[in-house]
Protein backbone atom coordinates (compact mmCIF):
# COMPACT_ATOMS: atom_id res chain seq x y z
CA UNK A 1 0.00 0.00 0.00
CA UNK A 2 2.90 2.32 1.15
CA UNK A 3 4.43 1.36 -2.50
CA UNK A 4 1.32 2.23 -4.21
CA UNK A 5 0.94 5.74 -2.38
CA UNK A 6 4.70 6.49 -3.52
CA UNK A 7 4.95 7.02 0.62
CA UNK A 8 8.35 7.25 0.91
CA UNK A 9 8.37 8.11 4.50
CA UNK A 10 6.58 4.46 5.33
CA UNK A 11 9.02 2.60 2.53
CA UNK A 12 12.38 4.05 4.30
CA UNK A 13 11.22 2.80 7.59
CA UNK A 14 10.27 -0.60 6.55
CA UNK A 15 13.69 -0.57 4.60
CA UNK A 16 15.30 -0.30 6.98
CA UNK A 17 13.29 -2.85 9.22
CA UNK A 18 13.85 -5.41 6.89
CA UNK A 19 18.32 -4.39 6.46
CA UNK A 20 18.37 -4.85 10.19
CA UNK A 21 16.50 -8.12 10.42
CA UNK A 22 18.36 -9.56 7.16
CA UNK A 23 21.36 -8.91 9.83
CA UNK A 24 20.08 -10.95 12.62
CA UNK A 25 20.43 -14.60 13.47
CA UNK A 26 16.67 -14.65 14.83
CA UNK A 27 15.15 -15.83 11.76
CA UNK A 28 12.12 -13.28 11.75
CA UNK A 29 12.31 -13.11 8.01
CA UNK A 30 12.31 -16.58 7.05
CA UNK A 31 9.09 -17.23 6.46
CA UNK A 32 8.42 -14.40 4.39
CA UNK A 33 11.69 -14.45 2.51
CA UNK A 34 9.84 -15.35 -1.18
CA UNK A 35 7.26 -12.58 -0.09
CA UNK A 36 10.30 -9.61 1.20
CA UNK A 37 12.30 -10.49 -1.85
CA UNK A 38 10.00 -10.19 -4.44
CA UNK A 39 8.92 -7.05 -3.09
CA UNK A 40 12.55 -5.74 -2.79
CA UNK A 41 13.17 -7.12 -6.36
CA UNK A 42 9.94 -5.13 -7.68
CA UNK A 43 11.30 -1.93 -6.38
CA UNK A 44 14.68 -2.20 -8.06
CA UNK A 45 13.13 -2.78 -11.27
CA UNK A 46 10.37 0.21 -10.75
CA UNK A 47 11.14 3.13 -13.62
CA UNK A 48 11.99 6.51 -11.70
CA UNK A 49 8.87 8.11 -12.18
CA UNK A 50 6.72 5.39 -9.72
CA UNK A 51 10.15 5.08 -7.16
CA UNK A 52 12.86 7.39 -5.73
CA UNK A 53 16.52 6.61 -5.60
CA UNK A 54 16.62 6.42 -2.20
CA UNK A 55 13.66 3.38 -2.08
CA UNK A 56 15.59 1.80 -4.27
CA UNK A 57 18.90 2.04 -3.06
CA UNK A 58 17.23 0.95 0.32
CA UNK A 59 15.96 -2.36 -1.70
CA UNK A 60 18.56 -3.50 -3.15
CA UNK A 61 20.73 -2.93 0.37
CA UNK A 62 18.47 -5.54 2.24
CA UNK A 63 18.58 -7.74 -1.25
CA UNK A 64 22.49 -7.45 -0.91
CA UNK A 65 22.34 -7.81 3.04
CA UNK A 66 20.46 -11.35 2.36
CA UNK A 67 22.84 -11.91 0.28
CA UNK A 68 25.53 -11.39 2.93
CA UNK A 69 24.19 -12.41 6.10
CA UNK A 70 21.77 -15.29 5.13
CA UNK A 71 23.30 -16.74 1.66
CA UNK A 72 21.53 -20.45 2.54
CA UNK A 73 18.50 -19.41 3.16
CA UNK A 74 18.42 -17.21 -0.37
CA UNK A 75 19.48 -20.31 -2.01
CA UNK A 76 17.42 -22.91 -0.43
CA UNK A 77 14.06 -20.39 -1.08
CA UNK A 78 15.31 -20.62 -5.04
CA UNK A 79 15.31 -16.79 -4.96
CA UNK A 80 18.47 -16.40 -6.79
CA UNK A 81 17.73 -16.81 -10.30
CA UNK A 82 14.76 -14.33 -9.42
CA UNK A 83 17.49 -12.00 -8.32
CA UNK A 84 19.92 -12.47 -10.71
CA UNK A 85 17.35 -11.95 -13.91
CA UNK A 86 16.58 -8.94 -12.03
CA UNK A 87 20.03 -7.52 -11.85
CA UNK A 88 20.93 -8.54 -15.24
CA UNK A 89 17.51 -7.18 -16.75
CA UNK A 90 18.75 -3.62 -15.47
CA UNK A 91 21.93 -3.55 -16.79
CA UNK A 92 20.71 -4.61 -20.16
CA UNK A 93 17.90 -2.06 -19.95
CA UNK A 94 20.50 0.54 -19.01
CA UNK A 95 21.19 3.35 -21.53
CA UNK A 96 24.26 2.47 -23.51
CA UNK A 97 25.24 6.59 -23.76
CA UNK A 98 25.24 6.65 -19.83
CA UNK A 99 25.83 3.03 -18.37
CA UNK A 100 29.14 2.50 -17.28
CA UNK A 101 30.26 -1.27 -16.86
CA UNK A 102 31.86 -1.74 -13.41
CA UNK A 103 31.58 1.89 -12.31
CA UNK A 104 31.97 0.36 -8.93
CA UNK A 105 35.02 -1.36 -9.70
CA UNK A 106 37.38 1.13 -11.11
CA UNK A 107 40.52 1.86 -9.94
CA UNK A 108 41.06 5.75 -9.17
CA UNK A 109 43.56 5.90 -12.64
CA UNK A 110 40.29 5.05 -14.25
CA UNK A 111 38.47 7.48 -12.62
CA UNK A 112 40.57 10.30 -13.56
CA UNK A 113 40.88 8.81 -17.34
CA UNK A 114 37.42 9.30 -17.33
CA UNK A 115 37.07 12.86 -15.96
CA UNK A 116 40.23 13.68 -18.11
CA UNK A 117 38.39 12.54 -21.31
CA UNK A 118 35.14 14.30 -20.86
CA UNK A 119 36.99 17.60 -20.13
CA UNK A 120 38.95 16.92 -22.98
CA UNK A 121 35.62 16.44 -25.04
CA UNK A 122 33.58 19.69 -23.52
CA UNK A 123 36.80 21.66 -24.63
CA UNK A 124 36.63 20.42 -28.23
CA UNK A 125 32.70 20.96 -28.37
CA UNK A 126 33.17 24.29 -26.94
CA UNK A 127 36.26 25.57 -29.26
CA UNK A 128 38.11 25.84 -26.11
CA UNK A 129 42.18 25.14 -25.86
CA UNK A 130 41.62 21.11 -24.43
CA UNK A 131 43.67 21.05 -21.13
CA UNK A 132 47.04 21.76 -21.02
CA UNK A 133 47.40 22.48 -24.65
CA UNK A 134 46.93 18.52 -25.55
CA UNK A 135 49.55 16.89 -23.49
CA UNK A 136 50.83 15.08 -26.66
CA UNK A 137 50.09 14.02 -30.21
CA UNK A 138 47.05 11.97 -30.10
CA UNK A 139 47.44 8.06 -31.12
CA UNK A 140 43.98 7.71 -32.78
CA UNK A 141 41.16 10.05 -34.31
CA UNK A 142 38.99 8.60 -32.15
CA UNK A 143 38.41 10.97 -29.18
CA UNK A 144 38.06 13.68 -32.07
CA UNK A 145 35.03 11.34 -33.38
CA UNK A 146 33.75 11.02 -30.48
CA UNK A 147 33.81 14.81 -29.70
CA UNK A 148 32.76 16.01 -33.27
CA UNK A 149 29.68 13.48 -32.65
CA UNK A 150 27.93 11.05 -30.46
CA UNK A 151 28.34 13.77 -27.75
CA UNK A 152 25.34 16.26 -27.57
CA UNK A 153 27.23 19.77 -26.61
CA UNK A 154 25.60 21.10 -23.34
CA UNK A 155 24.84 24.46 -23.26
CA UNK A 156 24.55 26.76 -19.66
CA UNK A 157 27.77 28.10 -17.72
CA UNK A 158 30.82 25.97 -16.67
CA UNK A 159 29.66 25.58 -13.21
CA UNK A 160 26.72 23.22 -13.74
CA UNK A 161 28.97 20.67 -15.38
CA UNK A 162 29.18 18.60 -12.13
CA UNK A 163 26.10 17.55 -10.78
CA UNK A 164 25.61 16.95 -7.11
CA UNK A 165 25.66 12.96 -6.48
CA UNK A 166 22.20 11.78 -6.43
CA UNK A 167 23.42 8.40 -5.36
CA UNK A 168 23.93 5.17 -7.26
CA UNK A 169 22.43 4.70 -10.70
CA UNK A 170 20.40 1.65 -10.85
CA UNK A 171 22.80 0.00 -12.85
CA UNK A 172 25.53 0.73 -9.99
CA UNK A 173 22.75 -1.02 -7.96
CA UNK A 174 22.42 -4.13 -10.23
CA UNK A 175 25.90 -3.83 -10.30
CA UNK A 176 26.45 -4.31 -6.42
CA UNK A 177 23.81 -6.65 -6.02
CA UNK A 178 25.25 -9.35 -8.33
CA UNK A 179 28.72 -8.89 -6.96
CA UNK A 180 27.32 -9.69 -2.98
CA UNK A 181 25.47 -13.07 -4.37
CA UNK A 182 28.25 -13.87 -6.20
CA UNK A 183 30.36 -13.50 -3.10
CA UNK A 184 28.53 -15.02 -0.77
CA UNK A 185 25.93 -17.17 -1.74
CA UNK A 186 27.11 -20.55 -1.88
CA UNK A 187 27.98 -21.79 -5.92
CA UNK A 188 25.63 -24.45 -5.76
CA UNK A 189 22.77 -21.96 -5.92
CA UNK A 190 24.68 -19.37 -7.77
CA UNK A 191 26.90 -20.18 -10.24
CA UNK A 192 24.41 -22.00 -13.01
CA UNK A 193 21.70 -19.66 -12.67
CA UNK A 194 24.51 -16.62 -12.88
CA UNK A 195 26.70 -17.93 -15.24
CA UNK A 196 23.81 -19.06 -17.86
CA UNK A 197 22.28 -15.86 -18.17
CA UNK A 198 25.76 -14.25 -18.42
CA UNK A 199 25.92 -16.73 -21.50
CA UNK A 200 22.52 -16.39 -23.32
CA UNK A 201 23.22 -13.13 -23.09
CA UNK A 202 26.56 -12.88 -24.69
CA UNK A 203 25.21 -15.16 -27.72
CA UNK A 204 22.50 -12.77 -28.14
CA UNK A 205 22.26 -10.60 -31.48
CA UNK A 206 21.34 -8.02 -29.12
CA UNK A 207 23.66 -5.39 -28.53
CA UNK A 208 21.56 -4.86 -25.17
CA UNK A 209 21.90 -8.42 -24.13
CA UNK A 210 25.55 -8.87 -25.00
CA UNK A 211 26.60 -5.78 -22.74
CA UNK A 212 24.73 -6.87 -19.59
CA UNK A 213 26.08 -10.34 -20.71
CA UNK A 214 29.93 -8.66 -20.56
CA UNK A 215 29.21 -6.60 -17.79
CA UNK A 216 27.75 -10.14 -15.81
CA UNK A 217 30.92 -11.60 -16.53
CA UNK A 218 33.19 -9.15 -15.30
CA UNK A 219 31.23 -8.55 -12.01
CA UNK A 220 31.28 -12.14 -10.82
CA UNK A 221 34.87 -12.74 -11.75
CA UNK A 222 36.20 -12.72 -7.84
CA UNK A 223 33.15 -14.28 -6.37
CA UNK A 224 33.34 -17.22 -9.31
CA UNK A 225 37.53 -16.92 -9.46
CA UNK A 226 37.53 -20.70 -8.23
CA UNK A 227 34.92 -21.93 -10.28
CA UNK A 228 36.60 -19.99 -13.49
CA UNK A 229 40.00 -20.92 -12.79
CA UNK A 230 39.68 -24.29 -12.56
CA UNK A 231 37.02 -25.57 -15.24
CA UNK A 232 35.20 -22.93 -17.02
CA UNK A 233 37.82 -19.91 -18.26
CA UNK A 234 38.21 -21.19 -21.62
CA UNK A 235 34.86 -21.57 -22.41
CA UNK A 236 34.01 -18.07 -21.31
CA UNK A 237 36.88 -16.29 -22.73
CA UNK A 238 36.05 -18.24 -25.83
CA UNK A 239 32.33 -16.51 -25.85
CA UNK A 240 34.14 -12.93 -24.94
CA UNK A 241 36.43 -13.26 -27.95
CA UNK A 242 33.09 -14.22 -30.34
CA UNK A 243 31.29 -11.42 -28.47
CA UNK A 244 33.78 -8.90 -29.39
CA UNK A 245 33.89 -9.52 -33.09
CA UNK A 246 30.51 -8.35 -33.60
CA UNK A 247 30.16 -6.00 -30.76
CA UNK A 248 29.29 -1.78 -30.56
CA UNK A 249 31.22 0.69 -29.07
CA UNK A 250 29.53 0.57 -25.59
CA UNK A 251 29.73 -3.15 -25.82
CA UNK A 252 33.17 -3.29 -26.02
CA UNK A 253 33.76 -0.97 -23.00
CA UNK A 254 31.62 -4.15 -21.05
CA UNK A 255 34.00 -6.66 -22.79
CA UNK A 256 37.34 -4.98 -21.87
CA UNK A 257 35.34 -4.36 -17.84
CA UNK A 258 35.28 -8.80 -18.29
CA UNK A 259 38.56 -9.30 -19.56
CA UNK A 260 40.09 -6.91 -16.89
CA UNK A 261 38.47 -8.50 -14.34
CA UNK A 262 38.85 -11.80 -15.47
CA UNK A 263 42.84 -11.17 -15.95
CA UNK A 264 43.18 -9.84 -12.43
CA UNK A 265 41.14 -12.49 -10.67
CA UNK A 266 41.86 -15.76 -12.44
CA UNK A 267 45.91 -15.10 -12.56
CA UNK A 268 48.14 -17.20 -13.23
CA UNK A 269 45.45 -19.74 -15.06
CA UNK A 270 44.59 -17.00 -17.74
CA UNK A 271 48.08 -16.90 -18.74
CA UNK A 272 47.83 -20.09 -20.63
CA UNK A 273 45.15 -18.17 -22.82
CA UNK A 274 47.31 -15.29 -23.64
CA UNK A 275 47.42 -16.32 -27.77
CA UNK A 276 43.49 -16.21 -27.32
CA UNK A 277 42.90 -12.89 -25.44
CA UNK A 278 45.82 -10.82 -26.03
CA UNK A 279 44.98 -10.21 -30.12
CA UNK A 280 41.36 -9.29 -28.64
CA UNK A 281 42.56 -6.63 -26.15
CA UNK A 282 45.43 -5.20 -28.81
CA UNK A 283 41.99 -4.20 -30.67
CA UNK A 284 40.82 -2.86 -27.76
CA UNK A 285 44.02 -0.30 -27.66
CA UNK A 286 42.45 1.57 -30.74
CA UNK A 287 39.32 1.93 -29.54
CA UNK A 288 37.19 5.70 -29.28
CA UNK A 289 36.78 5.32 -25.34
CA UNK A 290 39.32 6.44 -22.73
CA UNK A 291 38.33 3.79 -20.88
CA UNK A 292 39.06 0.80 -22.79
CA UNK A 293 41.99 2.15 -24.19
CA UNK A 294 42.99 2.23 -20.35
CA UNK A 295 41.37 -1.28 -18.90
CA UNK A 296 42.89 -2.48 -22.02
CA UNK A 297 46.42 -1.58 -20.82
CA UNK A 298 45.88 -2.75 -17.61
CA UNK A 299 44.72 -6.17 -18.88
CA UNK A 300 47.96 -6.42 -19.94
CA UNK A 301 49.83 -5.04 -17.49
CA UNK A 302 48.43 -8.23 -15.06
CA UNK A 303 48.68 -10.59 -17.78
CA UNK A 304 52.68 -9.65 -18.06
CA UNK A 305 52.45 -9.62 -14.28
CA UNK A 306 52.03 -13.57 -14.77
CA UNK A 307 54.32 -14.01 -17.65
CA UNK A 308 58.06 -15.09 -18.19
CA UNK A 309 60.36 -15.02 -20.95
CA UNK A 310 59.55 -17.68 -23.03
CA UNK A 311 55.61 -16.70 -22.71
CA UNK A 312 55.67 -12.94 -23.79
CA UNK A 313 58.25 -13.36 -26.20
CA UNK A 314 55.83 -14.30 -28.76
CA UNK A 315 53.79 -11.13 -28.33
CA UNK A 316 56.47 -8.56 -27.12
CA UNK A 317 57.54 -6.65 -30.60
CA UNK A 318 53.66 -6.05 -31.00
CA UNK A 319 53.00 -4.88 -27.82
CA UNK A 320 56.12 -2.85 -26.69
CA UNK A 321 55.40 -0.97 -30.30
CA UNK A 322 51.62 -0.75 -29.68
CA UNK A 323 52.31 0.81 -25.72
CA UNK A 324 55.24 2.96 -27.15
CA UNK A 325 52.54 4.85 -28.84
CA UNK A 326 50.57 5.28 -26.64
CA UNK A 327 52.81 6.76 -24.14
CA UNK A 328 53.08 9.79 -26.23
CA UNK A 329 48.84 9.86 -25.91
CA UNK A 330 47.05 13.09 -25.22
CA UNK A 331 45.30 11.89 -22.51
CA UNK A 332 47.83 12.12 -19.45
CA UNK A 333 45.57 8.79 -18.04
CA UNK A 334 46.52 6.58 -20.74
CA UNK A 335 50.20 7.40 -20.42
CA UNK A 336 49.69 6.54 -16.99
CA UNK A 337 48.65 2.73 -17.83
CA UNK A 338 50.74 2.67 -20.79
CA UNK A 339 53.65 2.90 -18.35
CA UNK A 340 52.61 0.95 -16.03
CA UNK A 341 52.35 -1.88 -18.41
CA UNK A 342 55.24 -1.12 -20.04
CA UNK A 343 57.21 -1.92 -16.31
CA UNK A 344 55.50 -4.97 -16.71
CA UNK A 345 56.44 -6.18 -20.20
CA UNK A 346 60.10 -5.30 -19.40
CA UNK A 347 60.17 -7.28 -16.19
CA UNK A 348 58.62 -10.06 -18.09
CA UNK A 349 60.83 -10.03 -20.82
CA UNK A 350 63.75 -9.15 -19.51
CA UNK A 351 67.17 -9.21 -21.49
CA UNK A 352 64.61 -9.71 -23.98
CA UNK A 353 63.55 -5.68 -23.14
CA UNK A 354 66.97 -4.84 -24.20
CA UNK A 355 66.20 -3.97 -28.04
CA UNK A 356 63.70 -1.23 -26.73
CA UNK A 357 65.26 0.04 -24.16
CA UNK A 358 66.20 3.49 -25.73
CA UNK A 359 62.81 4.31 -27.31
CA UNK A 360 61.08 3.23 -23.74
CA UNK A 361 63.66 4.62 -21.43
CA UNK A 362 63.51 8.40 -23.47
CA UNK A 363 59.87 8.29 -23.12
CA UNK A 364 59.64 7.28 -19.50
CA UNK A 365 62.63 9.63 -18.33
CA UNK A 366 60.33 12.57 -19.61
CA UNK A 367 57.86 11.70 -17.88
CA UNK A 368 59.71 11.39 -14.80
CA UNK A 369 60.78 15.30 -15.06
CA UNK A 370 57.08 16.55 -15.57
CA UNK A 371 56.49 19.02 -13.10
CA UNK A 372 52.78 20.28 -13.16
CA UNK A 373 50.85 18.66 -10.00
CA UNK A 374 48.49 17.14 -11.78
CA UNK A 375 50.78 15.50 -13.89
CA UNK A 376 52.42 14.15 -10.50
CA UNK A 377 50.63 10.36 -10.80
CA UNK A 378 51.87 10.09 -14.37
CA UNK A 379 55.19 11.41 -12.87
CA UNK A 380 55.49 8.38 -10.37
CA UNK A 381 54.13 5.66 -12.40
CA UNK A 382 56.75 6.89 -15.31
CA UNK A 383 59.41 6.50 -11.97
CA UNK A 384 57.84 3.22 -11.29
CA UNK A 385 58.23 1.74 -14.87
CA UNK A 386 62.22 2.81 -14.81
CA UNK A 387 62.25 0.73 -12.00
CA UNK A 388 61.12 -2.15 -13.66
CA UNK A 389 62.88 -1.74 -16.61
CA UNK A 390 66.20 -1.46 -14.35
CA UNK A 391 65.63 -4.58 -13.21
CA UNK A 392 65.16 -6.31 -16.36
CA UNK A 393 68.08 -4.54 -18.32
CA UNK A 394 70.72 -4.81 -15.61
CA UNK A 395 73.28 -1.66 -14.40
CA UNK A 396 75.29 -1.76 -17.65
CA UNK A 397 72.30 -1.29 -19.91
CA UNK A 398 70.36 0.86 -17.13
CA UNK A 399 73.55 3.19 -16.87
CA UNK A 400 72.26 6.28 -18.95
CA UNK A 401 69.23 6.80 -17.76
CA UNK A 402 69.96 6.00 -13.66
CA UNK A 403 71.11 9.53 -12.99
CA UNK A 404 67.97 11.18 -14.31
CA UNK A 405 66.06 8.41 -12.69
CA UNK A 406 67.52 9.08 -9.35
CA UNK A 407 67.45 12.91 -9.58
CA UNK A 408 63.50 13.14 -9.75
CA UNK A 409 63.04 9.95 -7.38
CA UNK A 410 65.17 12.21 -5.13
CA UNK A 411 62.80 15.50 -5.96
CA UNK A 412 59.73 13.75 -5.20
CA UNK A 413 60.98 12.83 -1.87
CA UNK A 414 60.65 16.93 -1.82
CA UNK A 415 57.19 17.62 -3.14
CA UNK A 416 53.88 17.96 -1.18
CA UNK A 417 52.66 14.20 -2.02
CA UNK A 418 52.81 11.09 -0.27
CA UNK A 419 51.53 8.63 -3.31
CA UNK A 420 55.12 10.29 -5.21
CA UNK A 421 57.18 9.39 -2.08
CA UNK A 422 55.54 5.92 -2.13
CA UNK A 423 56.53 5.74 -6.07
CA UNK A 424 60.49 6.66 -4.98
CA UNK A 425 60.84 4.54 -2.43
CA UNK A 426 59.78 1.42 -4.73
CA UNK A 427 62.09 2.78 -7.30
CA UNK A 428 65.21 2.62 -4.91
CA UNK A 429 64.38 -0.70 -4.03
CA UNK A 430 64.25 -2.14 -7.43
CA UNK A 431 67.17 0.09 -8.21
CA UNK A 432 69.54 -1.38 -5.02
CA UNK A 433 68.66 -4.93 -5.96
CA UNK A 434 70.09 -3.77 -9.52
CA UNK A 435 73.12 -1.50 -7.88
CA UNK A 436 73.98 -3.57 -5.06
CA UNK A 437 76.99 -2.00 -3.77
CA UNK A 438 76.46 1.31 -5.67
CA UNK A 439 73.60 2.17 -4.18
CA UNK A 440 75.71 3.12 -1.48
CA UNK A 441 76.81 6.69 -2.93
CA UNK A 442 72.65 7.68 -2.17
CA UNK A 443 72.29 6.21 1.20
CA UNK A 444 73.76 9.49 3.62
CA UNK A 445 70.32 11.10 2.11
CA UNK A 446 68.40 8.34 1.88
CA UNK A 447 68.74 6.55 4.79
CA UNK A 448 68.00 10.00 6.95
CA UNK A 449 65.18 11.27 5.48
CA UNK A 450 63.66 7.45 5.31
CA UNK A 451 64.59 7.47 9.19
CA UNK A 452 62.91 10.79 9.68
CA UNK A 453 59.27 9.19 7.79
CA UNK A 454 59.65 6.66 10.13
CA UNK A 455 59.58 8.56 13.36
CA UNK A 456 56.61 11.16 12.38
CA UNK A 457 54.48 8.08 11.04
CA UNK A 458 51.88 6.44 13.44
CA UNK A 459 51.97 3.67 14.35
CA UNK A 460 48.87 2.60 12.69
CA UNK A 461 47.50 -1.08 13.34
CA UNK A 462 44.79 -3.35 11.12
CA UNK A 463 43.18 -5.50 12.02
CA UNK A 464 42.45 -8.25 9.84
CA UNK A 465 39.70 -10.20 10.94
CA UNK A 466 38.91 -13.64 9.87
CA UNK A 467 35.70 -13.21 7.76
CA UNK A 468 35.42 -16.81 6.59
CA UNK A 469 32.32 -17.47 5.36
CA UNK A 470 30.70 -20.94 4.51
CA UNK A 471 32.53 -21.77 1.85
CA UNK A 472 32.62 -25.43 2.07
CA UNK A 473 31.45 -25.92 -2.01
CA UNK A 474 34.46 -22.66 -2.70
CA UNK A 475 34.41 -23.22 -6.09
CA UNK A 476 31.45 -24.63 -6.36
CA UNK A 477 29.79 -27.85 -8.23
CA UNK A 478 30.77 -28.46 -11.61
CA UNK A 479 27.29 -26.51 -13.88
CA UNK A 480 25.56 -27.27 -16.85
CA UNK A 481 25.34 -23.41 -17.73
CA UNK A 482 26.04 -23.70 -21.23
CA UNK A 483 22.60 -24.97 -22.15
CA UNK A 484 21.55 -26.30 -25.44
CA UNK A 485 19.38 -24.37 -28.17
CA UNK A 486 15.95 -26.20 -26.54
CA UNK A 487 17.10 -25.31 -23.33
CA UNK A 488 17.92 -28.46 -21.99
CA UNK A 489 21.19 -29.43 -20.41
CA UNK A 490 23.58 -31.68 -21.87
CA UNK A 491 25.00 -33.98 -19.49
CA UNK A 492 28.70 -35.37 -19.67
CA UNK A 493 30.64 -38.36 -18.15
CA UNK A 494 32.23 -37.72 -15.24
CA UNK A 495 35.69 -36.00 -15.87
CA UNK A 496 34.83 -35.12 -19.74
CA UNK A 497 35.52 -31.69 -21.41
CA UNK A 498 33.03 -29.76 -22.43
CA UNK A 499 32.09 -29.13 -26.44
CA UNK A 500 33.63 -26.54 -28.16
CA UNK A 501 31.58 -23.64 -27.15
CA UNK A 502 31.15 -22.46 -30.76
CA UNK A 503 29.52 -25.92 -31.56
CA UNK A 504 27.33 -25.77 -28.77
CA UNK A 505 26.59 -25.74 -25.13
CA UNK A 506 28.66 -27.95 -22.74
CA UNK A 507 27.92 -29.05 -19.47
CA UNK A 508 29.13 -30.99 -16.98
CA UNK A 509 27.91 -32.50 -14.13
CA UNK A 510 29.89 -33.11 -10.33
CA UNK A 511 30.02 -34.13 -6.94
CA UNK A 512 30.11 -30.80 -5.47
CA UNK A 513 29.70 -31.01 -1.75
CA UNK A 514 26.12 -31.95 -0.10
CA UNK A 515 23.67 -29.57 0.90
CA UNK A 516 24.83 -28.03 4.53
CA UNK A 517 21.34 -28.10 6.22
CA UNK A 518 22.82 -26.66 9.36
CA UNK A 519 20.38 -24.37 9.66
CA UNK A 520 23.25 -21.60 10.31
CA UNK A 521 20.51 -18.88 8.46
CA UNK A 522 17.72 -20.48 8.57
Amino acid sequence: DAARRRDEGVLTAFLDAFGELAQTPVPVLNPHVQEVVAFLLEMMRAPDELVDRATRDGAASVVGALAEWKPKLLGKAGLVPAIVETCVGIMARADASSSRAGALFMSQPLQRLRAEEEALIKARLLGQQPPHGGAATTTTGGFSALAGGGVAAKGGDDDDDDDAYEGPTVQELAQTTLDQVALHVPQKYSLEPTMGLAVRCLRSDDQAARRAGAATIGVVAEGFQDALRERHLGDVLALLEQAARQSDAATRECLCFAYGQLAEHCQPEIVAFAARVVPVVFEFLDDARAAVVGTACYVLETFCESMDGDQIAPLLPDLIERLLVLLAHELTGIREMAAAAMGSAAVAASDAFAPYLPRAADALTAMCALEREDAWELRGRALEALGHVALAVGPDRFAPYRDAAIVSASQNLKLDSTELAEYSYGFFANVAKVLRADIAGLLSELVPHLLDVIARRDGATFDYEDDDDDDDDAGGPRMGFLDTDDGGAIEAEDGADWDDVGDGARAARGGGGDDDDDGDDD
